[in-house]
């Protein structure tokens, strides 16, 4: 005859270290609010939301986050993506969009790329 297990006691999952901890809604909501606060409610609420918990979910501090937040409301000129965000917490120069045609690559004007490794003092 076959044991089956006791209904009474439910069976532990084993814990698995190298899973990360899930990001809470109220962390989420905090700092998608900062964003939201600081472009005066502009944006869709659930792209902000999104974009935050893969920052998150990227092992983002919630200061790196904000202070990139803060800093692409702050540009105004870009929309917040994740690429936006992780630009703006890294503190590095967007990576150029340049097309190949013909198998020449186009002209970069070396003034675009200047010797400042800090661009957003």
């Amino acid at each position: 005859m076959r044991e089956q297990p006791s209904q009474a006691t439910p069976t532990a999952s084993p814990e698995r270290p190298d899973t990360p901890a899930p990001v809470g809604h109220k962390r989420v909501n905090a700092l998608a609010t900062v964003y939201h606060r600081a472009t005066n409610g502009m944006g869709d609420w659930n792209k902000i939301r999104a974009v935050v918990k893969k920052a998150l979910n990227s092992g983002y501090s919630d200061e790196e986050i904000s202070r990139g937040l803060e800093h692409v409301a702050a540009d105004g000129r870009f929309a917040l993506t994740a690429d936006t965000l992780r630009i703006a917490i890294n503190r590095t120069r967007p990576r150029p969009q340049l097309r190949v045609v013909g198998g020449h690559t186009p002209y970069r004007n070396p003034g675009d790329y200047g010797d400042n490794p800090d661009p957003w003092s």
